[in-house]
């Protein structure tokens, strides 16, 4: 398997990577006055619902937006190398913290790949993943650190992502990330 990379090569037709952490809010968010930091929970493996989100995310797994246009906010994701950077400015911290829903093993910008698709396993039912906004962050990573939520400003907080297709994300499955819809087909067709 290849090394997962901070850049984007044309020349090569994806980055595989893994799944290095998976989450799901915990009962409550952070809200104001709190002290401490609102943990999400640990899960090993979780159901992608197409147009919809994560199973088990009531608060955030909606299709449409009050405006009933799609939702492009049904998953958040960041990667190991972003969190280590981070970490290593303000002192270690559990990933669960982030309050992001999938932890990709290595260094990708996913800010940077706002479009591409993610491929989680291989064959026909590979859940698929597309990822649509830079994150921005919220009040809460300030719980985590002072100064942590500036610091995350920029794109330093990974991706949103919508569910294309359903399927099973599970701790250590591969991902692959293509540039085009057409990429991810063949992919799927090739197993």
């Amino acid at each position: 398997m290849e090394q997962a990379s901070s850049r984007f090569d044309l020349a090569q037709p994806s980055i595989m990577t893994t799944v290095a952490g998976l989450y799901l809010h915990g009962p409550r968010p952070a809200v104001a006055g709190d002290a401490a930091p609102t943990p999400m929970v640990v899960v090993p493996e979780v159901e992608a619902i197409a147009r919809v989100g994560l199973r088990g995310e009531a608060r955030h797994m909606r299709e449409r937006r009050p405006d009933e246009q799609e939702s492009k906010r049904q998953v958040s994701l960041i990667d190991a190398g972003t969190l280590a950077r981070h970490a290593e400015r303000f002192g270690g911290f559990p990933m669960e913290f982030v309050k992001s829903q999938i932890v990709l093993a290595g260094s990708i910008s996913l800010p940077d790949l706002l479009g591409h698709y993610l491929v989680f396993g291989a064959a026909e039912d590979a859940a698929v993943l597309q990822l649509t906004i830079r994150r921005d962050p919220c009040e809460a990573m300030d719980l985590i650190a002072p100064g942590l939520r500036l610091a995350m400003a920029g794109g330093q907080q990974g991706a949103l992502a919508r569910v294309v297709r359903g399927g099973r994300i599970a701790l250590g499955q591969s991902v692959t990330i293509h540039m085009a819809q057409a990429d991810v087909e063949s992919a799927v067709r090739r197993d």
